[in-house]
């Protein structure tokens, strides 16, 4: 817990603004969350597998100028 919370530390002074952690894990050959949407950015580091990533406009609410970058295969 050392190494993550100096990891959110940081996060929140590059940011100026509050930082939390979640973690999920889903076991081998089984589902993960239902689809669903979030009112906040995210950050989505995958620590190990692979996981299709899909994800949608929410219609009752748009961003101006919102867009979404993409990191993959990062090694």
């Amino acid at each position: 817990t050392k190494i993550l919370n100096s990891v959110i530390a940081d996060l929140e002074e590059t940011f100026g603004s509050l930082v939390g952690a979640n973690i999920c894990w889903t076991p081998k050959d089984t589902h993960g969350l239902a689809p669903n949407w979030e009112s906040v950015d995210n950050f989505i580091l995958q620590l190990n597998g692979n996981t299709s990533w899909k994800l949608w406009e929410n219609p009752e609410m748009t961003l101006p100028g919102l867009k979404i970058h993409f990191l993959t295969n990062v090694s």
